[in-house]
């Protein structure tokens, strides 16, 4: 994903690519457009946060230590080189940084979100699903935020990834209902 076309673009071209695949499972008939959800962790979190405050099309959302607002992240990952890689410095150029954050759009976020975090990650710092779910609750979205003692960014207790796969399985009954697609 560190191609040059990846560079200050999260959540352009890449969403864009999104909703091209959502139209052709539409077109096809895999989906049904009226319970489309989106989830994903880390990068993926990030772009489920994305994508539910930039398109009506998704009814829910999961997002698993999602990077909410990238210039925070930036100075508190535990791999501070990785973001500058796509954005450079994140003092000199906070602009861009700031319009490619989910945090900076969370007021156009709808939908009911589900957020997943492990209290010890160091990579996408507590503190990033934190703010979405503030953000949330003060805008009067439905939000449910899980955190999960001693947990890393990517797990290895088995009962918490047991829980997430139950939650989020749980979740998308709940938000979705469980009729089978036709």
């Amino acid at each position: 994903m560190r191609s040059p076309s990846a560079r200050n673009d999260w959540g352009g071209g890449d969403f864009q690519d999104i909703l091209d695949g959502v139209d052709l499972l539409e077109k096809e008939g895999v989906v049904d457009p009226q319970r489309l959800a989106i989830g994903g962790w880390s990068y993926g979190g990030y772009m489920a946060a994305w994508a539910v405050a930039h398109s009506p099309r998704f009814k829910t959302a999961i997002v698993g230590a999602g990077v909410i607002d990238i210039g925070a992240m930036a100075l508190t990952t535990d791999t501070p080189d990785y973001l500058p890689g796509y954005f450079g410095d994140p003092l000199s150029n906070r602009n861009t940084y700031d319009e490619h954050s989910p945090i900076r759009h969370a007021g156009n976020i709808r939908v009911p979100v589900l957020i997943l975090h492990g209290e010890q990650d160091r990579r996408v710092p507590l503190s990033q699903g934190e703010m979405l779910y503030r953000a949330l609750r003060f805008n009067d979205t439905p939000v449910e935020m899980v955190t999960y003692p001693r947990g890393p960014h990517w797990f290895f207790e088995q009962a918490h990834g047991r829980d997430v796969q139950q939650r989020v399985l749980d979740w998308l009954d709940q938000q979705l209902g469980t009729e089978p697609v036709r």
